[in-house]
């Protein structure tokens, strides 16, 4: 259209209208086009006739969108496919679906989205269409959209008949696991089929990704998946942790992360916690970490408020704090708070062993050196026969980190001592090693003495030998030491022989009878006390029953008292 330019002119339209306008003309037009605001019949004219016009090139959505699916364009037709998920009624939406040919297109981004379509609009009569692409589509891509539309339609029609519904389901369960336990399938098509099976029953998806993890060579997403998967499930078992927990050393980030986030779901299950111990300890990925205490959390927010049965009548386990403040407590820098929280947890003997054991732990690092004793003391008294929740893997936890504060000579002595007293306390054979070895090497005299003491704790008849040496290194033997330090040491000698009952310790023992201490002369009363009888240890007992100390004459007659 060629323009010339502006001008006003009047159209008589009858005699008692006339309307003026401003347009622009055209020479090859013979039509005014209006240009600006038009009044009355012109503009009713005007409109009439581009009205004309339209109305020839209009049509209905419904018709529109038909015509757009059967477009060639592939950007067009995949819009259009779009547009059908939200397209009213959807009766009208499946229609154009179908006559469109759009699932038997050869184009394969048109037929994934088609079929994605189909399981988003479509009822469960479309559900055979989709069991049929899932397996039998020539692209990978198309059967994992076609997995997928399947667990759509029924979260579409939960409301429908649920006989028929539970009929469907069955069948659309059994093909989906058809297709996950296919080896050969491509992984996305599997992965499609864990999470529609997922969505549709997960106790069974869990089910099978329990035997998808026990093939050779399976892809990260599938691991992925399939641990989640399990995870989701309300009944965990061992046969489920038992093919998760190879993949916790997985070198893939990701899926060490997704096992840590699992094994929350075994709470009581020794394993599960040791791996997740190893995760937050050792890991080297941050996330993993994170998420393996994260994880170590749960369990013990859970644990913490285990029920019980006392008397048949549920009794929930308390103390005087709430679970949430304590960690508060015990995370913050207030030293007087939290010992006193580590006594309340000591003395609160409802409180499980591990989660005793997972709150006190970390404390072992504590910036406080009196928070650190405390902490060794009440891991040690972690393994009281009226704990309840008191097993071998708690306490084997804790020795391993009173023996890794004991053999580290960063740590102040007053904290090293203390570890060698806790371990005394679990009374656990695993412990001798690392007390022999403290008792041996260490520079404190403190902490030789705890361990010398933790020793007889133990009451391992194999370590009378070692006592008896280290008594000599100690200068134990000397007629009157004046040093206080060895009258100390020989004290914790003593009476750790006494406790194991060594009789090959007679002859030494007896051996410091004239003593100028009470303290010793009563220690050897008493340690004569738990050997085996002989003639000169009955002798050695009569003599200090006659002791001028009156507590060492008490403890010789109660040795005596022993052989009657």
């Amino acid at each position: 259209m060629e323009s010339v330019g502006f001008q006003t002119f009047c159209v008589s339209v009858n005699p008692l209208v006339v309307t003026k306008s401003q347009v622009l003309v055209s020479r090859k037009v013979n039509k005014v086009a209006v240009w600006k605001k038009t009044y009355g019949v012109v503009k009713k004219l005007t409109m009439q006739d581009n009205s004309s016009k339209k109305s020839s090139n209009s049509a209905s959505p419904k018709l529109l969108l038909a015509e757009k699916l059967k477009e060639k364009d592939q950007s067009t037709r995949l819009l259009a496919l779009v547009k059908l998920c939200s397209f009213e009624p959807k009766e009208q939406a499946l229609e154009l679906l179908f006559k469109s040919e759009v699932l038997n297109s050869n184009d394969v981004q048109t037929r994934n989205t088609a079929y994605f379509v189909l399981g988003k609009i479509g009822n469960l009569n479309c559900i055979e269409k989709l069991f049929h692409a899932s397996q039998h589509d020539p692209d990978h891509s198309v059967r994992a959209s076609a997995c997928n539309g399947i667990a759509f339609i029924f979260d579409n029609w939960k409301q429908w008949n649920p006989a028929a519904l539970n009929n469907y389901s069955e069948k659309a369960v059994h093909m989906l696991r058809i297709i996950l336990e296919d080896q050969m399938e491509h992984e996305i098509v599997r992965y499609s089929a864990i999470m529609s099976l997922q969505s549709l029953q997960k106790e069974k998806a869990a089910e099978c990704c329990v035997k998808l993890l026990q093939e050779n060579q399976l892809s990260e997403l599938l691991i992925r998946s399939a641990v989640t998967s399990i995870a989701l499930s309300d009944r965990v078992s061992t046969e489920s942790l038992d093919v998760v927990l190879p993949y916790a050393t997985f070198p893939s980030e990701v899926v060490r992360q997704n096992v840590a986030s699992a094994l929350k779901k075994w709470p009581n299950d020794m394993q599960a916690r040791e791996t997740l111990h190893k995760l937050r300890d050792e890991d080297v990925s941050p996330i993993v970490a994170a998420t393996a205490k994260q994880s170590l959390a749960s369990i013990l927010e859970a644990n913490f408020y285990e029920i019980k049965l006392v008397d048949k009548q549920p009794e929930p386990i308390r103390t005087k704090m709430h679970y949430r403040d304590i960690m508060e407590i015990l995370n913050g820098n207030d030293r007087g708070k939290k010992m006193i929280a580590m006594i309340e947890l000591e003395k609160d003997l409802t409180v499980p062993a591990y989660v005793v054991y997972e709150l006190i732990s970390p404390l072992l690092k504590d910036r406080y050196i009196e928070v650190q004793s405390l902490a060794c003391n009440v891991l040690g008294f972690i393994s009281q026969q009226e704990r309840i929740g008191r097993n071998e893997y708690v306490v084997t936890a804790a020795v391993n980190a009173l023996c890794k504060v004991l053999g580290d000579s960063s740590e102040d002595y007053a904290v090293r001592a203390a570890a060698a007293g806790g371990l005394g306390f679990l009374e656990h054979c695993s412990a001798l090693n690392a007390l022999a070895k403290a008792l041996k090497e260490d520079e404190s005299w403190l902490v030789r003495f705890s361990c010398a003491v933790s020793i007889g704790n133990l009451k391992q008849k194999s370590s009378c030998s070692l006592l008896l040496e280290a008594m000599e290194r100690e200068g134990c033997f000397q007629e009157d030491p004046v040093n206080s330090e060895i009258h100390m040491m020989q004290q914790a000698f003593i009476s750790a022989l006494g406790e194991i009952g060594c009789d090959c310790a007679e002859k030494p023992v007896i051996s410091l009878i004239g003593s100028s201490e009470p303290a010793i002369r009563q220690r050897v009363a008493e340690c004569l006390g738990n050997m085996s009888i002989s003639e000169t240890i009955q002798q050695a007992l009569y003599f200090l029953s006659k002791d001028n100390n009156e507590a060492v004459a008490a403890a010789a007659s109660r040795s005596l008292l022993k052989r009657d």
